[in-house]
């Protein structure tokens, strides 16, 4: 949920949303499990996104 404007998105759609905006900003870097954590802040557990990938 977004803390600005209230909107919701469903899990699946933020993490993959997350992978895209990581493959476009560095497409060099390999998308790991631990990254993807890390980028969300820790929001997702490694489980789900373990799950998503």
């Amino acid at each position: 949920m977004c803390a600005d404007c209230g909107a919701e998105e469903a899990v699946d759609a933020a993490v993959l949303r997350s992978v895209r905006e990581l493959i476009m900003l560095f497409p060099e870097i390999k998308i790991t499990t631990s990254l993807l954590h890390e980028w969300c802040g820790g929001m997702v557990s490694r489980k789900t996104i373990r799950r998503i990938l």
